[in-house]
């Protein structure tokens, strides 16, 4: 039996490997030997653009043994998106999270990021993120030169997805031999913000003493101006139909006579501009020892800041005094008016003005080095690297009740607010009182928190590979790593959370400070003013808050809250150290992969078979602290204007000073994996594989942290990590077929499953018996008390943790077609298609059941897969010009089976609508050094629409706008 065991290039793969520059250095002998004999009778010429970035990623794809796609720059220094994540979602079976219009974050065949693992050349990067997810709005484009996402492991794929792994490579100066240079100025114009932005980029790379030894520099710098159009809803709850004046009616005029009605306890707009600006730097500097011996070290520099002040208002539904409500079938209270209920200190019925700045200061360094050696038949490779992240994220969140002067009142029964969810997706409201009348601010919550995060990665590559060349054996790879990773997080918050007042230690309730909550106190209207936009959310229809007002002093806000308080070193924020922890995670991983290749009834095929063995060790450290009582008392309360008497369930509950904690957790496991290919013709080809993949808990979840909410009785929560969480497990299958013509036309299919052994997921009880320590040990409580009208009731508080549960199933198509229109005559044959459909089904019969009266359980999907996703990409290279034009869809999907936004707790179900983007670039070659660039991203202005378990009840509608950008490039 003949076996061939070599690479027949086709004139596409010729190309691609001139498109790489072999992908290593300009040396011959470190590239195969047929590979440079190829070369070496072949005309070299430069191919570059659309096509020959597709015929590029092309050859990656068309000879690897298992199932990968990629991307590959246009040009030095040249991706046709903002950054990597909006390239990468071209491919199939890849969306994307868009954060403030921006992508962001890679979802991989239903898989969102905290499946995936994301490195760049290899290494991981560190990251300030709650999961392992890498933010790549963090790596500017200039900078990448390719990426690759492999969708079926080898033994030699690093741990850790159950997606894909994603590996962003940078560009190499010994793989562009000679003097290179590329620059491009830009300007953003976004059109919410009617504003424009910069951006500059440039690389310069060079390579000396005869092509052995190369530098490349590049450098990034962007800073633009966005807004985001946002209404959401939150507190999601029931009203009794006791406490509806009336009657109730159905759409159709109807008496109905539900026991109770669904409506969202808060509908909130802002309207916020962003400021960003982000610094990139990359340094790769290579030398090639000698024919067999290659250094390389690389650095990455990124400064990124994110800084957003917010304005807006919210609508506090959960206010009582219902009449004349309109009941959707569903159970929904979808129209009706509120009237305020009885009057409190004169007025009733505020609303909410919604202030704040946050932001976000995040640097990040990564450093390594590379050595990679030929020694006869073994090829060494040793890598190391260090990375690290820190960051200071702030959120100050200032809301000001709006009410009327007492002599004009706020809404009433004679005079009510007006609300209908009918005709739009947005509510229709009006109300009598005047939120555009700085006179009519008063003070109420403040809440203040900074978070300073640090990430901190050593890691350790040892591998080499043996080529044996006997049977079917053609090599054997093996290696080993060592990862080290500690994530820091450290809490900062003003002491009560709300910030209406502090408890004073040991005092009765009566001796603490002034409270601002409720207080209708007056605040300085100089601090105010009306915001000017007259085009907030202007694609909604509908009557609601498109103006209202806006801080303009954050200072003297401050100053006048302190003065209320009669605190001037408000706001005071503290160390929470219960919110803050120390995570370490250590991890050992060995492998062993055998490469095979033969022949059988005429046809070569090519594969591997493979086990990778780790070992985890975590250590998680924090503090925690002991309940020690817990008490509730009906506390009375006269308002000094009418004398009215009202009354406050009131909890109060004392604790004991924290003290440390440490937690450790240890496991290991086998990962075997096999892949192969068979080459039916020179132009079909068939992969199948198969392999055991795993993806580790976010760091941030297996902390000692523990967040207690306890400031009311019907809002008694404790939330925190689980350092004893072990990895999310699945066995996976894939099959695919590949059809690759010579003119670099290709179309693929790939079918595939996945069975989830083990799986992670937040869950929620309720104690009924919440525990406390006494003499050092916990017991049951039972906490009853008497509420006004005599009635006995009792405490109970709500316990949120992820733990690990058994998981579900995905299966799952991928379709996939890249058609060159070149047989046709003249300026016609620079066309081309591109495009991707991928189809998926998920259950989860494990997941924990929704059991809310009046709400709709999800079905049994995963969280996170959409049905069907595709892409279409027409593009035009001809002559100087080149164009693009693309778009994205995704079905819609379960965001979260189990949601923050109900009332009680966690609990509804939250969704997102499908979403689909057209996007938009061209390009003009003025000269062999200069080009004219313009891009157009999100043309159609498209929103962001999620929903609670039904579409009438809405969770979210954000707009970012549609950015336009005109740009100049240089290359020498």
């Amino acid at each position: 039996m003949k076996i061939n065991k070599k690479f027949k290039l086709s004139m596409v793969s010729k190309a691609c490997l001139l498109v790489l520059g072999t992908s290593a250095t300009s040396f011959p002998a470190l590239a195969e030997e047929s590979t440079s004999k190829q070369q070496e009778a072949t005309e070299v010429i430069e191919v570059t653009g659309i096509r020959g970035s597709l015929t590029a990623a092309l050859v990656e794809k068309r000879s690897a043994a298992n199932i990968i796609d990629g991307i590959a720059a246009e040009d030095l220094g040249k991706f046709p998106d903002q950054n990597v994540a909006e390239s990468l979602q071209r491919i199939p079976g890849v969306a994307i999270s868009r954060e403030n219009g921006e992508g962001s974050k890679l979802t991989i065949r239903g898989f969102g990021p905290a499946y995936n693992i994301v490195q760049l050349n290899k290494r991981t990067i560190a990251n300030t993120d709650a999961s392992r997810s890498v933010d790549l709005q963090m790596l500017p484009s200039e900078l990448i030169g390719g990426a690759q996402i492999s969708k079926s492991p080898m033994a030699t794929t690093p741990e850790g997805s159950l997606g894909a792994y994603v590996n962003i490579k940078t560009v190499r100066p010994l793989a562009n031999p000679g003097l290179k240079v590329a620059a491009s100025v830009k300007t953003k114009y976004n059109d919410l913000t009617d504003d424009y932005s910069p951006t500059f980029s440039g690389i310069i790379s060079n390579t000396f003493f005869d092509d052995r030894f190369g530098a490349l520099l590049g450098f990034s710098y962007q800073k633009s101006t966005n807004r985001i159009d946002l209404v959401e809803t939150k507190k999601w709850d029931q009203v009794k139909a006791s406490k509806i004046d009336g009657d109730i009616h159905n759409e159709q005029g109807e008496v109905v006579t539900p026991a109770a009605l669904w409506y969202p306890g808060r509908y909130q707009f802002t309207l916020a501009e962003e400021e960003r600006e982000r610094t990139g730097a990359n340094l790769s500097l290579e030398f090639a020892q000698s024919e067999h011996i290659t250094h390389r070290v690389d650095y990455l520099f990124s400064d990124f800041s994110r800084q957003e002040n917010k304005q807006g208002m919210q609508i506090p539904m959960q206010i009582p005094g219902w009449q004349n409500v309109i009941a959707s079938d569903a159970g929904t209270a979808i129209a009706g008016e509120k009237t305020g209920g009885p009057i409190k200190k004169g007025v009733s019925a505020p609303l909410d003005g919604q202030f704040g700045i946050r932001g976000s200061d995040t640097k990040t360094q990564a450093i390594g080095y590379n050595f990679l050696a030929y020694a006869g038949d073994f090829t060494f490779n040793f890598d190391v690297s260090h990375s690290t992240a820190d960051a200071n994220i702030r959120q100050d969140d200032l809301v000001p009740h709006y009410s009327n002067p007492k002599d004009i009142g706020n809404a009433s029964p004679e005079n009510p607010a007006i609300y209908d969810m009918r005709d739009n997706d947005i509510i229709t409201y009006t109300t009598p009182i005047d939120f555009t009348d700085p006179a009519n601010a008063k003070a109420h919550f403040n809440n203040l928190v900074h978070q300073e995060l640090s990430d901190e990665i050593n890691e350790v590559q040892f591998d080499f590979s043996y080529e044996i060349d006997s049977g079917i054996l053609v090599s054997i790879d093996a290696g080993a790593s060592y990862f080290d990773r500690e994530k820091i997080v450290d809490d900062f918050r003003i002491p009560q959370g709300t910030a209406c007042r502090d408890k004073k230690d040991g005092a009765p309730k009566a001796d603490w400070g002034p409270s601002t909550c409720n207080s209708l106190a007056d605040l300085p209207e100089g601090i105010f003013a009306v915001n000017t936009t007259t085009d907030f959310l202007s694609n909604e229809n509908g009557t609601f808050p498109r103006q209202f007002m806006t801080v303009t002093d954050l200072d003297a806000y401050h100053a006048a809250i302190a003065e209320l308080r009669e605190q001037p070193s408000w706001p005071n924020e503290e160390h929470d150290v219960t919110l803050s922890t120390a995570t370490e995670e250590k991890r050992t991983s060995i492998y062993t992969q055998a490469n095979l290749a033969g022949e059988i009834a005429g046809l070569n095929w090519s594969g591997n078979i493979g086990v990778r063995y780790v070992e985890t060790d975590t250590i998680s450290r924090g503090h925690g602290k002991n309940r020690l009582s817990i008490d509730v008392t009906l506390e009375e309360e006269v308002d000094p204007d009418t004398g009215e008497i009202s009354y406050t369930d009131e909890l109060d509950v004392t604790y004991s000073e924290p003290g440390q904690i440490m937690r450790k957790n240890s496991y290991s496991n086998v990962l075997p994996s096999a892949n192969f290919k068979l080459d039916i013709t020179d132009n079909l080809v068939v992969r199948f594989s198969g392999a055991q993949v795993l993806s580790l808990p976010a760091i941030t979840d297996i902390g000692t942290d523990t967040k207690y909410t306890d400031s009311k009785v019907d809002n008694f929560t404790q939330k925190g990590g689980n350092p004893f969480l072990t990895p999310y497990e699945a066995t996976q299958f894939e099959l695919s077929f590949g059809y690759y013509q010579d003119n670099g036309s290709n179309y693929s299919v790939n079918f595939f499953t996945k069975d989830i052994t083990t799986f992670i997921s937040k869950r929620t009880t309720v104690d009924d018996t919440p525990n406390i320590y006494v003499n050092g040990a916990l017991e049951d409580s039972v906490v009853v008390w008497q509420d006004e009208n005599g009635e006995t009731k009792s405490l109970s508080e709500t316990l949120t943790q992820k733990e690990n549960r058994n998981g579900g199933k995905i299966n799952g198509v991928e379709l996939s077609a890249l058609y060159y229109f070149d047989y046709l005559p003249g300026f016609l044959d620079g066309f081309g298609l591109q495009a991707n459909l991928t189809l998926l089904d998920s259950e989860d019969d494990n997941s924990e059941t929704i059991e809310l009266e009046g709400i709709t359980a999800p079905s049994n999907g995963l969280e996170g897969f959409s049905e069907t996703t595709y892409n279409i990409i027409a593009f035009y290279e001809k002559y100087d010009f080149q164009g693009r034009i693309a778009y994205n869809w995704r079905d819609d999907f379960l965001l979260k089976r189990n949601g923050s936004r109900y009332n009680g707790g966690e609990g509804i179900s939250e969704h997102v609508k499908a979403y689909g983007q057209l996007d938009a670039s061209f390009a003009y070659t003025i000269t062999d050094n200069f080009k004219v660039t313009f891009a157009a991203i999100n043309l159609t202005n498209e929103k962001i629409h999620e929903y609670l378990d039904i579409e009438e009840r809405l969770a979210r509608i954000q707009y970012t706008g549609t950015r336009y950008t005109l740009g100049l490039r240089y290359k020498f």
